[in-house]
């Protein structure tokens, strides 16, 4: 889907990077340019792509650290109950443009951690599947360590 982000010019990225958290309806003509520039996909899945290639246009490489375990990381060093129901509340959220904000939020708290941004576009294309796969995967990611060791020590 994003096999031309590389090809995108300085002010391309620039420009997406900036618009990082708002829906495409809500940008320039020169930003929606470089989205098509960078990416190609169906229309369905338009505003979607559009988050995750304002996510990716800031980034260097991709990572191998998935958004949930870095998450679970920074509220563990952080010890904030606020930052972990901040997550919680993204997890209930369908898409749409407070979801894009939420989530564009969190990704740039934790930008010096090595994101893994291929999952998380997967991640970002299927949040509103009737399963709800990846929010519980996310969820599972979170919490299931700690349930096996309270578990243990009993």
């Amino acid at each position: 889907m994003f096999e031309n982000m590389e090809r995108l010019s300085k002010s391309g990225r620039v420009k997406l990077r900036r618009a990082a958290g708002k829906m495409i309806h809500e940008v320039d003509a020169e930003t929606i340019s470089a989205f098509y520039t960078a990416c190609h996909c169906k229309r369905e899945y338009e505003e979607k792509a559009f988050l995750a290639a304002c996510l990716l246009a800031g980034q260097v490489t991709n990572g191998n650290t998935l958004l949930a375990k870095a998450w679970k990381e920074h509220i563990e060093r952080e010890k904030s109950a606020s930052l972990e129901r901040r997550m919680i509340k993204l997890l209930d959220m369908q898409w749409d443009g407070n979801y894009a904000s939420a989530l564009w939020r969190i990704v740039k708290m934790l930008d010096r951690m090595d994101i893994d941004y291929e999952k998380l576009v997967w991640d970002i294309i299927h949040w509103d599947d009737e399963d709800r796969n990846v929010q519980k995967n996310w969820l599972r990611m979170i919490y299931s360590e700690d349930e096996i060791k309270v578990k243990e020590e009993k």
